[in-house]
Protein backbone atom coordinates (compact mmCIF):
# COMPACT_ATOMS: atom_id res chain seq x y z
CA UNK A 1 0.00 0.00 0.00
CA UNK A 2 1.53 3.40 -0.77
CA UNK A 3 2.55 6.10 1.98
CA UNK A 4 -0.50 7.51 3.26
CA UNK A 5 1.49 10.30 5.30
CA UNK A 6 0.67 13.57 3.86
CA UNK A 7 3.35 16.39 2.63
CA UNK A 8 2.85 20.31 3.46
CA UNK A 9 0.31 20.87 0.53
CA UNK A 10 -1.53 17.99 1.69
CA UNK A 11 -1.29 15.26 -1.09
CA UNK A 12 0.09 11.99 -0.83
CA UNK A 13 3.54 10.02 -2.21
CA UNK A 14 1.18 8.47 -5.33
CA UNK A 15 -0.78 12.39 -5.34
CA UNK A 16 2.88 14.53 -5.68
CA UNK A 17 4.12 11.61 -8.51
CA UNK A 18 0.73 12.41 -10.40
CA UNK A 19 1.71 15.92 -10.10
CA UNK A 20 5.05 15.86 -10.91
CA UNK A 21 4.05 13.58 -14.18
CA UNK A 22 1.36 15.66 -15.16
CA UNK A 23 3.32 19.26 -15.77
CA UNK A 24 6.43 16.93 -16.85
CA UNK A 25 6.39 13.54 -19.30
CA UNK A 26 2.91 13.36 -19.64
CA UNK A 27 2.46 16.81 -21.01
CA UNK A 28 -0.97 17.40 -19.35
CA UNK A 29 -2.34 14.08 -19.66
CA UNK A 30 -3.92 12.90 -16.73
CA UNK A 31 -4.33 9.44 -17.58
CA UNK A 32 -0.76 9.03 -18.54
CA UNK A 33 0.20 10.48 -15.56
CA UNK A 34 -1.71 8.48 -13.22
CA UNK A 35 0.07 5.46 -15.08
CA UNK A 36 3.32 7.03 -14.46
CA UNK A 37 2.71 7.73 -10.76
CA UNK A 38 2.29 4.63 -10.43
CA UNK A 39 -1.61 4.22 -10.44
CA UNK A 40 -3.09 0.98 -12.21
CA UNK A 41 -3.18 0.63 -15.57
CA UNK A 42 -6.61 -0.36 -15.40
CA UNK A 43 -8.08 2.55 -13.30
CA UNK A 44 -5.42 5.45 -14.64
CA UNK A 45 -8.14 6.92 -17.08
CA UNK A 46 -10.69 7.27 -13.35
CA UNK A 47 -8.04 8.29 -11.28
CA UNK A 48 -6.34 10.79 -13.66
CA UNK A 49 -9.52 12.53 -14.04
CA UNK A 50 -10.51 12.32 -10.17
CA UNK A 51 -6.93 13.51 -9.29
CA UNK A 52 -6.81 16.21 -11.33
CA UNK A 53 -10.24 17.91 -10.79
CA UNK A 54 -9.53 17.44 -6.67
CA UNK A 55 -8.58 21.42 -5.13
CA UNK A 56 -5.70 20.54 -3.60
CA UNK A 57 -4.40 18.57 -6.44
CA UNK A 58 -5.16 21.13 -8.51
CA UNK A 59 -3.28 24.25 -6.55
CA UNK A 60 -0.05 21.92 -6.02
CA UNK A 61 -0.15 21.82 -10.08
CA UNK A 62 -0.70 25.59 -10.28
CA UNK A 63 2.14 26.04 -7.59
CA UNK A 64 4.27 23.60 -9.64
CA UNK A 65 3.88 25.47 -12.91
CA UNK A 66 4.15 29.05 -11.34
CA UNK A 67 7.63 27.81 -10.12
CA UNK A 68 8.98 26.03 -13.34
CA UNK A 69 7.68 28.59 -15.33
CA UNK A 70 8.00 31.76 -13.74
CA UNK A 71 11.11 32.98 -15.67
CA UNK A 72 9.44 32.03 -18.81
CA UNK A 73 7.23 34.51 -21.56
CA UNK A 74 5.50 33.31 -24.30
CA UNK A 75 6.58 34.91 -27.43
CA UNK A 76 5.45 34.44 -31.21
CA UNK A 77 7.60 34.96 -34.83
CA UNK A 78 6.35 34.40 -38.34
CA UNK A 79 8.15 31.82 -39.83
CA UNK A 80 10.42 33.41 -42.75
CA UNK A 81 8.69 31.74 -45.38
CA UNK A 82 4.85 31.36 -45.76
CA UNK A 83 2.16 32.61 -43.92
CA UNK A 84 2.49 29.66 -40.72
CA UNK A 85 3.30 30.78 -37.33
CA UNK A 86 5.78 29.55 -34.54
CA UNK A 87 6.32 29.72 -31.22
CA UNK A 88 8.85 30.48 -28.98
CA UNK A 89 9.59 30.14 -25.37
CA UNK A 90 12.12 33.10 -24.37
CA UNK A 91 13.54 34.07 -21.47
CA UNK A 92 12.77 36.66 -19.60
CA UNK A 93 15.10 39.51 -19.57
Amino acid sequence: MANLKRDKDGLTEMQRRFVEAYIGPAFLNATKAAKLAGYSERTAYSIGDELKNKPHVTAAIMRLVNERFRNVTFNTQKWPLGDRWRTKWLPRE
